[in-house]
Formats: C-alpha cells, structure tokens, sequence
C-alpha cells in the first residue's frame, strides 16, 4: 500500500516551527511580512543601462536581454506552469474541504432527524450500531495477499492487520448507516464537483456515447496502475453502455527507466490499431518491458514486425506521448494512476467500491440534469 505525506500540513508544521523558534512571541519583526510578499525584485534599468564593460567597450543591458532571450522565456513558461499547477492543487483541496465538511453537515442533519424520530440522542442511536467483527481467518488471508509487501512476520503484525480491518470495517458500516439515513430523509447532494477540462482524446473503450468518461494518465512500469486494470475493467463490465475509458500516456521516466520504450511500443501497436491488445500484455502479471521483450510482444499479439520496428526506431509514436505528458502536467497531475472522472480528479489505485461510487454519482447526476431539463423545457 502506498504512502502519502501530506505536504501541505508538513509545511505548515514546519512554518509554525520556524516561527517559534525564532521570533519572539508577541513581537513582530517589523516588515518581515510585506518584504516575504513582494519577494525579491529586478533592478529597474533602462536598455542602453551598462551591465559590463571590456576595456573601452560597453555591454548594454539590451544586448544581455537579447543575448539571454530564448532561456529567460523558458524560465519564464516553467514558472507559469508552477503557477498554474500550484492554483489546481489549492482548488482541488479547497474543494475537498467544502465536500468533506458538505458531507458531513448533511450527515449530522439527517442523524439528528432520525435521533428525534425515535426519540433518542444522536449519541445513542451512534452507539446502538452494531461493532463489526473480524475473524482470524480474515487476518490471514489478508497477511497472505500482502505477504510480498512486508519484511515482518504474520505474529508481528496479526495485531495490527485485525486493527486496519476492523477500522475499514466500521468506516463502510456507518458509510452505509448515513446513506440509508439520506435515502430516507430525502437528502441529496447538489454541490457542483470541481471539473477539469480534459481532452478525451486517445485510444478508449466503451461507448463513446458513455454518460461517464474516465481518462486516465497512466505508467506502463507503475505497480499501482497495474493494480488499478482490474477496478478498470470490472467497472467497464458493470457499466458496459455507461462508461467510456481513455487511456493516456504519463511515464514517469525518472524513476521507471523502461516506462517511455514501453510506452512508445503502445503508442506503435495503437498505429497498426491494437493498442488495447499491447496495453493488455504490458499489464499482465510478470510481463518484461524489455526492448526484446517488447518485440516479441508485439509479434504475440500479431503486429506486422517491421512496421512496428519502423515505429519505434523513428520515433513516430513519440508525439501522442508528449502531447499526453503536456497535458498531465498541465493539469498538475504528480503520479500515476491519476484519472478524471468526467472531469473529476481521481489519485491513486483506488477501490472498485470508491469507483463505482463515483460513477453511479455521475450517473444519478446526469439523470437528474436530463429529468430537470425536461421539466423545463415542457413548463415552456
């Protein structure tokens, strides 16, 4: 399982620190805070300004600036595109602040409905539910999945498996306690999710008259994408007229070396019309993403060899990629799997139950638009 570190409450702790540890408590510095906003400026010079001199020769502060044009404007692009993935990341957690907060106001609305309905507190009706319970046999088989994850033994860690499991146990019972509450108070949330405008452009599959389109950025040589085709495919099967997939490409080549060759031999396959075929292999269990192993993938799966081979020499797949790692990055987008959900960001491999969550949210949202848009237009 993977870890995350929450940055945003790391830097904040360490800000705090910093503050503590060197200012006095009550004592401004004075202008410590306006000089941190402005940051530090540029000297205000005029072109024909000296910046060197060479015996009895001038060197301009114009002829600096022409001499320093084509990297200045490179810096200049990498700090917009900070910019603007600093400005998705905030919306994206200011969003999930107003969701969470959202979700839980309905939650205690709906609680303290059904705590005055059987005439009791909410901290009773709380405390009537049920304690789920796990058995010896779920420690095991849970050890047992994850025994290649782990360098300790299933008696170290038993204790802790039964605590893990039993807390995800009761988060899906009282999830499933509230859902039944909303569905019997009429509770529906109408808050807008946050949407990001993403191309759905590459190879797909599902209707592409799908309600729900999911695009997803992801790695070849990345584990938890690997982990992630099977929720895909499950949730394709289950809505087979309901949800189209795109799949995208985001190697990570810093830290998965073979991930760009990998990628370049899909994007080839997907020239000779069978992405899906080579995108299926590179994910199967133990597949080698050689450059040898990715040939006779290639001629396992029926590619003609030498068009492949004329592909992948030539770079000719290499456009798609960029095309798609541009956008990645331009929507802030720092790992993989990442998917949008009709717009709707997603990290990680994430559950088959939190995708099918999300989908049938789609879904009932998409219903509830078209019924809304009917009723208008017959009230006309």
């Amino acid at each position: 399982m993977p870890i995350r570190v929450d940055f945003s409450a790391l830097a904040l702790f360490l800000a705090y620190t910093f503050t503590v540890g060197t200012a006095t408590a009550g004592t401004p510095v004075a202008g410590t805070a306006a000089a941190d906003q402005r940051g530090p400026s540029a000297p205000d010079m005029s072109p024909e300004t000296p910046v060197a001199v060479i015996g009895k020769t001038r060197v301009s502060y114009s002829e600096l600036l022409s001499a320093a044009n084509q990297k200045l404007a490179q810096k200049e692009a990498e700090h917009d595109t900070r910019v603007r993935q600093l400005q998705i990341t905030y919306e994206r957690a200011r969003h999930e602040v107003l969701d969470s907060q959202m979700k839980a106001l309905v939650n205690q609305r709906v609680l303290d409905l059904e705590a005055q309905s059987k005439k009791t507190t909410p901290e009773r009706l709380l405390a009537s539910l049920p304690e789920p319970t796990v058995s010896d046999t779920e420690v095991r088989q849970f050890y047992e999945q994850h025994e290649d994850q782990v360098q300790e033994s299933f008696e170290k860690l038993q204790a802790r498996i039964r605590d893990y499991l039993l807390e995800g146990k009761s988060k899906t019972a009282n999830e499933g306690y509230y859902a039944g509450l909303r569905a019997k108070y009429a509770a529906e949330v109408v808050l807008e999710p946050l949407r990001a405008s993403v191309a759905s452009q590459g190879p797909s599959r599902g209707s592409e008259d799908a309600p729900v389109t999911i695009v997803e950025f992801a790695d070849f040589q990345c584990p938890y994408c690997r982990k992630l085709e099977p929720v895909l495919a499950e949730a394709l099967k289950r809505n087979p007229d309901g949800v189209r997939l795109v799949y995208r490409h985001y190697p990570l080549i810093d830290i998965h070396p073979q991930a760009m060759q990998a990628a370049q031999a899909a994007a080839c396959a997907d020239r000779q019309g069978r992405f899906w075929d080579m995108h299926d292999a590179l994910f199967s269990p133990g597949a080698e993403l050689t450059v040898e192993s990715l040939r006779a993938t290639a001629a396992h799966i029926g590619l003609d060899s030498q068009k492949f081979e004329e592909c992948v020499r030539g770079l000719q797949g290499d456009g798609v990629i960029q095309q798609d790692m541009l956008e990645a990055t331009a929507l802030a987008v720092d790992g993989t799997p990442a998917m949008f959900v009709n717009g709707r960001f997603v990290s990680g491999a994430v559950s088959l139950e939190t995708l099918t969550s999300l989908i049938d949210d789609e879904l009932r949202r998409k219903k509830s638009s078209l019924v809304s848009a009917a009723a208008t237009a017959s009230a006309r």
